[in-house]
Formats: structure tokens, sequence, C-alpha cells
């Protein structure tokens, strides 16, 4: 049979195929693999079926309409790539590749399958994407083996029932179709754990998709009409990662059937009001709620919070909760935790001082960073009214309204006010509720039962008798209120107050064993505490010295900070008493304190600990007599620096917490410290006005001294960068090892040097070109750029009552994690939600090496050795991960773990086995840990590598 003409291209293509199969064919049994990809074939040869021994077939990339029937007689074929072609159809002869387990058909133009598709029997994984299937044949529905179907992207509107009999299937794609409903037999899918239902026309859910066992992930995004908010929905499957898991389907379905025995919109919203000190923020707050102007307005001493019914035009008013922050400087880095996302931010200036065009961008970029969601690609801005406020005082204002609005789009309206005469205010009243009116999250559909298990809640928290104020409640304490509101099955009082959790009206810590009793809190009273908290200290701190908290004081420091501080919601000393329903209430706000970064366990006195706040020490750097700062950056020998736009609150002082175990025999102060590494010493100090920055300047010790001490500064600046917009992330710069004062972008220097070219600088002889590489060794290893650099995970298994313990490893891992040795993952964090003990057990699935810190604290855990120590033992057994203990002190639970005895445990002296608490100091036996992990390290990689070749 004649083949139909082809363009001299094609025909070109054509006889590069004949050639490749002709090739293969004469390997015989050994022509198991042809790549016949990328060639623009418009046909594929027929003489393909003479390739009997073929096993994987490449074809992606090509222009093939059709396939001949010849394909049926690759009887041995197991993988098909056919991938981004324009075929229509498929031959019936297709049904006879029964050995075939891999087929990817995305990216063409099939409109159907031909029935001969049941009998592919040894499928497993099916990509049938970026088609025109408008409907699969029954059956589809005998592919027994199949684990992965992928159907995104075609114009299907229904499944055959018979999709059901697939037993094995795991993961299912239906996005982007017209799907309106789901059949009943979705629920016979038992093995599936992952369902993408995202962007169809979905008007309900059949009852059967709550009974797939299995199921771990599901996406129902943009699927307007099932009522579902972004909240529930959780992140999209582009947007989800470990520290942004998805949404639990349980929660998910749970809210949706709870929807379907009835709703009511919520018309709730959360208004903040944000800015400087003195900017008549409380007079604003006063004035939208209709209260007479104080001409002696006291400061806010945290956050005042407010409720205001908002009378709204042509609907229900809306119950507005006004959140009004101090501006004082010292409680910026606790505002962090309480601006939130998809609420109403109103940013007020005044005319006074000169400074609004910087005081606007200070604010905005909090806003933007705080108040934006990010969904995949999509980001998601709060909106923003800016109050221009006492506008009839002494000015001028200085504002570029329309530069501000260019570089932040969110910025709704300017609005004039003076609230001593009432100008304006009328006007900012309609301009938000203009502003509501954009905001969906307001009208929201509420399950009736959400409702009355939230009315509970309010009513706990806001009983006249602070002594019968319920602002945590236990697990059964919880449990109890959803059975009084209707709630009775335990998987949706879990969804339900998982839900609650993302809708922002309590704090749910899922399965955190760590606080124990407070699973479920309000989180304005937590918000309240922390200011309190910030606030004594600053008023009274201990013994008069700067940032200091002793434990032993903490109830009068807590009353202090409370002094005159909003009654709402949980803001009077009453609210915090020392313990409460056998909870230490106390010891919890500490928790969370040092959890957000605030302050670090400094040291014990009486037998009672000693806390350090940084934001609160003093503002000024120590005297020359007690440390030369100038003589330290004069005689620097490394010199790095990170250049804001604007240096964000707390950057300083979360930098000072994250690392104090390096100064700890040195200086801190509000903007600086001094970190030690051996013999080396590193000087970081910040400066916020005059051209914001960190400096960074070491000297003393050994290069490799100097260059593991910028490790660490790197590695802790970068963590903290990561949490940040991009917008307000500092641009690190090296200092050149010229005459001349220069420094130059790390990033390009990084770039030049993968290019293997040079940085051209300038010097008093003229330009000249300077070598990249030992420019960049002056902070990290010039193997740590490689693409062979090992990148190993590291997870760190110890118990929290060791939480100073990991404070000294950590300094060890970062020095590993800037020479891109290692990325490492500890579970020190106070997380809301119930994703815990998934992230633990998921990174330890992941992890290369696992570092036991071996304590009296660490057998006693029920949760490690229940669960971490039993999954690192299955792993190390299995070849797939190592295991390094290190023995923190003595202990006989250790000699009883005869499998854990055996390993080498570290650190050691002479070849005997020694606790860390018998090493002074103490640093001699971390430097061993860091040894063992580098060798332990080095082994790994090795074995992976050789094993990759091995796969080659």
């Amino acid at each position: 049979m004649p083949l139909p003409p082809m363009t001299p291209e094609a025909q070109a293509a054509y006889e590069v195929a004949l050639e490749k199969i002709e090739a293969c064919r004469r390997e015989g049994k050994q022509g198991t693999h042809l790549d016949l990809s990328r060639l623009g074939l418009t046909q594929v040869p027929p003489e393909i079926s003479q390739l009997t021994a073929l096993t994987d077939l490449g074809l992606y990339s090509n222009q093939l309409t059709s396939l001949p029937p010849q394909f049926g007689q690759l009887s041995a074929l197991r993988e098909l790539i056919l991938a981004e072609n324009q075929v229509t159809s498929l031959p019936p002869e297709f049904g006879q590749l029964a050995a075939l387990r891999v087929l990817y058909l995305q990216d063409n133009q099939l409109t159907s399958l031909p029935p001969e598709f049941g009998q592919l029997a040894a499928l497993t994984e099916l990509r049938l994407a970026d088609n025109q299937l408008t409907s699969l044949p029954p059956e589809i529905g005998q592919l027994s083996a199949l684990t992965k179907l992928s159907l995104a992207n075609n114009q299907l509107s229904t499944l055959p029932p018979e999709v059901g009999q697939l037993a094995e299937l795991t993961q299912l794609d239906l996005a982007n179709n017209l799907f309106s409903t789901l059949l009943p037999e979705i629920g016979k899918l038992t093995s599936l754990t992952l369902l993408f239902l995202d962007n169809n026309p979905l008007k309900r859910l059949p009852p059967e998709i709550g009974q797939i066992p299995a199921l771990k992930e599901l996406y129902l995004h943009r699927n307007p009409r099932l009522g579902l908010p972004a909240e529930v929905l959780g992140p999209t499957r582009r947007a989800s990662s470990v520290k942004n898991p998805p949404a639990k389907p349980q929660a998910i379905l749970d809210y949706y059937f709870a929807q379907q025995k009835g709703t009511r919109p919520l018309n709730e919203v959360k208004l903040l009001l944000v800015g400087r000190g003195e900017a008549g923020k409380t007079s604003v707050s006063r004035a939208l709620r209709g209260e007479k102007f104080k001409k002696e307005q006291a400061e806010t001493p945290g956050i005042d919070i407010r409720p205001w019914e908002l009378a709204y035009p042509g609907g229900e008013p809306v119950k507005v909760h006004v959140w009004d922050f101090a501006g004082q400087e010292i409680t910026h880095e606790t505002h962090r935790f309480f601006l939130t996302e998809r609420s109403l931010y109103v940013v007020v200036l005044d005319g006074r001082g000169g400074q609004q065009m910087e005081e606007a961008e200070y604010w905005l970029s909090h806003v933007e960073r705080y108040g934006s969601r990010k969904d995949g690609e999509k980001v998601e801005h709060s909106p923003v009214i800016v109050v221009l406020n006492k506008w009839r005082s002494p000015g001028p204002y200085d504002v570029e309204k329309r530069r501000l609005q260019r570089e932040h789009p969110n910025i709704r309206a300017f609005v004039e006010t003076d609230c001593k005469s009432g100008d304006g205010i009328d006007s900012l009243r309609e301009t938000i509720c203009a502003v509501l009116a954009q905001m969906p999250a307001v009208r929201q559909e509420w399950p009736l039962t959400y409702f009355q298990v939230r009315q509970k809640l309010d009513e706990l928290v806001s009983h006249k008798d602070a002594t019968k104020r319920r602002h945590f409640l236990n697990w059964e304490a919880y449990r109890q209120v959803c059975v009084d509101c209707g709630v009775t099955d335990q998987g949706a009082q879990t969804s339900l107050a998982e839900n609650l959790n993302a809708l922002g009206v309590a704090l749910y810590y899922g399965d955190d064993e760590r606080l124990r009793d407070t699973r479920v809190l309000n989180p304005n009273w937590a918000a309240n505490g922390l200011y309190g908290l910030v606030r004594g200290v600053h008023r009274k701190p201990f013994q008069n010295k700067p940032g200091q908290l002793w434990q032993g004081e903490f109830p009068e420091v807590l009353a202090e900070g409370m002094e005159g501080m909003s009654k709402e919601r949980g803001a009077t000393i009453e609210d915090y008493p020392e313990e409460r329903d056998g909870v230490r209430v106390h010891e919890f706000l500490l928790e969370l304190m040092q959890d957000r970064e605030l302050g670090f366990l400094a040291d014990e006195i009486n037998g009672k600990p000693l806390y350090l706040l940084p934001g609160l020490l003093t503002l000024d750097e120590p005297e020359p007599k007690d440390y030369h700062v100038a003589a330290h950056i004069e005689g620097a020998q490394v010199r790095f620096r990170y250049l804001y736009e604007l240096l964000p609150a707390g950057v300083m002082s979360r930098f000072i917490v994250r690392t104090h175990p390096l100064s700890d025999d040195y200086f801190r102060w509000q903007r600086g410290v001094v970190l030690g590494w051996g013999n080396a010493r590193a000087l970081v100090i910040a400066e916020r006005r005059r051209n914001p920055r960190v400096d960074v300047f070491i000297l003393g010790g050994t290069a490799a001294e100097r260059q593991e001490l910028a490790g660490v500064v790197r590695a802790n600046m970068d963590e903290i960068h990561r949490g940040l917009p991009d917008g307000l992330k500092g641009r690190e710069e090296l200092y050149l090892t010229v005459p001349g004062d220069q420094y130059e972008s790390v990033e390009k220097l990084e770039k030049l040097e993968y290019q293997g070219e040079a940085v051209q600088v300038m010097t008093r002889m003229g330009a000249m070109n300077l070598p990249v590489t030992p420019e960049l060794e002056q902070v990290q290893p010039a193997k740590a750029r490689r693409s062979s650099a090992p990148k190993l995970k590291i997870f760190v298994s110890y118990a929290h009552a060791n939480y100073k313990v990991w404070d000294k490893l950590k300094p060890h891992l970062d020095v590993l994690k800037n020479e891109r040795l290692v990325s490492w993952w500890f579970d020190g964090k106070i997380r809301p939600g119930s994703e815990w003990d998934d992230a633990i057990r998921k990174e330890m699935k992941e992890a290369d090496i696992v570092v036991l810190l071996l304590s009296n604290a660490f057998f006693a855990s029920k949760y490690i050795k229940g669960v971490e120590l039993r999954e690192a033992r299955r792993r190390q057994v299995g070849g797939k991960t190592e295991i390094l203990p290190v023995l923190l002190e003595p202990s006989e639970a250790f000699a009883q773990q005869n499998w854990l005895s055996k390993l080498q445990t570290v650190p050691n002296q002479n070849g005997q086995l020694r606790p860390l608490s018998s090493f002074n100091p103490s640093v001699n036996g971390w430097n061993q840990v860091q040894k063992a992990l580098r060798e332990m390290i080095a082994d790994v990689a090795a074995r992976r590598d050789e094993r990759n070749r091995g796969l080659q």
C-alpha cells in the first residue's frame, strides 16, 4: 500500500525513523529501546512491527495523526510515550499490546477510545490529559491493574459506571472538564489517595465520595457552585507543600455536607487599623463606630478589638471586628502574627513629621506580606484603604498617591479625614461599604452547625465573670460543645475544629502533644497575651536590665503589660491565671513567645528560667572599653551585607534569637550582635533609616572558621528572608578583596562563576578582571555551588525538654546547609492545624539521615518511641536511611535499646562513648557530632552516586 504524500521535511524525518528502526532490529533481542521523538514525523513506518523485542518506545513531540495497525504486533512493548502529537483515533489493534504498562497519550486530539482499549490488562499508568474526549468506553473498567489515570483538560461530563471496578486506582485527575456531578460509583475506588476535580461546573457531590478510606488529597478548587470557601479548600495542587499542606479531604467533605443541612451568610469581616503611634488610629476607630472625639486619647497598649455593626446599603448589616493595633515600635514585631489574610486594612497616616511616604511604604509592605494569600501562581491581596488623618493639622502631606497605587494595586482608595471635626468620616464609611461589596468572603455561606458551635465558643470567652471565661478548651470539653450543638460524629468534630482554624474563628493545634490541653484557643486571647508580655517586659524588665524576663516575676510583669488594655474578649490580667483547668497558662505563653522568635531561654536563676527578648534590648552599641565596634569593623577580614528598600521589623531580633548560642559570651543590643565560632567573631549590625541594611563583619580565626561562621549567618538570614515577600527581602552583597571599598551582588558573582567568567572591577590602575571563585569562597566552599553537591535531607528527632540542646546543634547544621551538603528539618514550631503528625511522618520518609538526640526525656516520650524511633528503625533496616545517635546524658534506657546501642553513637573520646553533658566546653563534643555527620554525609552521597550510575 503506497504511503500518502509527505512534505520534504516529513520525508526526511521518515527516513531517519527507518534508519533508527533498522538499527534497533539489528540488535535483535537487545533492541529493547527506541526513541523516535522530536523528529517531525507525520507517519510511523510499518516496519516498526519487526521489533518484537521492543519494550520502550518514544514518539512524543511529533506530528502524528494516526498509528498503523502493525502497532499491535509489538507484543513485548511495556512503555509507550505518544504525548504531544495530533492523534485523533487509535486502531483496534492497539488492544493487542498485552504487555503495555505505561501509556502517555496526553496533548493529542483524541475524541474517543476504541472498546479494545479494555484489553490492556497490564496497564498501570494512563495519561489522557489535554485531548478532546467526550466519553470513555465501558471497557475501561477492565483495566484491573491501573493505578494512575489522568483525564484532565478534556470535555468529559460523565464517566461510565464501570470506572468503579478500578480497585487498584490511587490517582485520578478529572480537572478542567465539564462534570456537573459524579456517579455514586466514585465511592468504590477504595485505593484512591489523590482526586483532582478542580475547575469543573460541579453542582453537587454524591455522598459516596465520603466512603473512600484511603483518600489523602482532594482538590475541588474553582467549583463555585459547591459553595466551598478557599480557607476550607486549602492550597491548590501547585501551592501545596510540606509547609503548606493540602486540606484534609474529610474536613472539606464534612463542611460541604454540613452546608446541605442549611446555611446562613457570615456577614462578618476583620478590619485592621495600622500606622505609627499617634497617627490617630484609635480616634478613627471611635469615629467610625459613632463615639465622640477624645482630645487626650491614650495610646493603644496592644490590640484594641471592638465590635461594630455596619449598616450595609441594600443588604443585611455587617459585623465588623475592628482591630486597632498599637503603633509603638516595640509592638511591631508582634503585629506580624495577627495580620491576617482576607481582611480589610486601613493604613492611617497623619500630616506631621514629613515621613508619610516612608510610613506608607512601611505599613503597605507589611500588609502585602501578611495580608496576602498565595495560591500557586495567583496571589490574592487584602484590600487597603489609606486614611490621610488630621487633615486640618499642620502639614504638609507628602503622599504620592499615584505612585503608591502603582506599586501597591491593592489600595482601593485614599480618604481624607479629621476626627475632631468629623470631616471625611461618612466618606470613609461609604468607602468601606464599597470595598466590602467586592469581598465575597464577607457574605460567605456558613453551615448552621458552624454558627452554633461558634456562638457557643463566643459565649465561653465573653462571660462577664473572668474566672468563668474559657479562652482555651481541652479536647473533651470541645467535643462536648460540639455534641451540645448537634455535631456528634467525632470525625466531623475534628473537621469542624480544622475549619474553624482555617476561618480564623479559633486556633486548633491538632495532635501536637506539647500543647496538652490547649487544643482549641481564642486567637484574641493569644494575641493580647503576647502583647501584654512584650509590653510588660519593656516596662518592668528583670533587675532593670532591658529585655530580660525572669519566670519568677512573670505574674507581675504580665500584670504591668496588661494595664490599660481593652477588656474585650480576654485582655485583663484575670484572664491569664498561672493555671486554669489543669493548663499552665504562663508556661504556654512563654512557649508561644519562643516559638514566634520573640525571645529565648538565656539562663536559669534560682531554678527558674531567665528569658531574653532582643527587640527590647538597649538601642545603643557597647562602649569601646567593653567591645570596640569600630576596631572590629576596621579589622574585618570578611564582609558582606544585605540591602533593603525597607528593613522589616523583627529581622535583627529574630536573627539574635536564632543564633543566640553563639552570642552567649559576647554582646547583644537591639540593632546588633557579636557571634563567636572557634577563634572567629562576627559583628552583625542593622541600619534601619539611612540606607537600610544589615552589615556583617568577620575577623579572627582561620579561613575555615570565618567561612563556617559566615555560613551560620547566611543560613539564618536566608531562613528569615524566606518568610518575607520579594519586596522586603534583602539583596546580598559581598565585599571584594581589592582596594576601593567595593561590594558586588552575590547572585551576580555566582552567575559569573557558573559561566566561567571573571568580574570586572575598577582600581587605581584602571579596570581589572577579578576571579570570582576565591571571592565567593570567603563565605562558602566552591564545591557547594557545584551540581554534584549532595543536598541530603536530615531529620532531627528530639524531646521537647531538650530544646536548649537543639539550639547548640543548629549552628553546626547551618554550616552544613551553607555548604549545600544538607537541608534539615525538626519539629520545633507550634503550628495550628492537624498536619503536625502528617508532616513528621512525611519528613521522616524523605530523610537520608536521622539524627537522634538521646536523653531520658527522649526515651520517655511515647510519640518518639511509637512513631519516630520505629519509623527510623524500619527505614534503616530497609537501607533507606542512616541513623546517627547523639548521647546527651547518661541513660539506662539507651543501654536497653539493643539495636540502637549497636550503632556508632557519638560523641566519644579515646574510643569511649561519652555523653555530651560531660564535655567542658560543650563545643568540643558538638564538633565531634559535626565531624561524624560529615563522614556519614560523604558515605550516603557516595552510595547514592554509585546507585545512580548503576541505573544509567
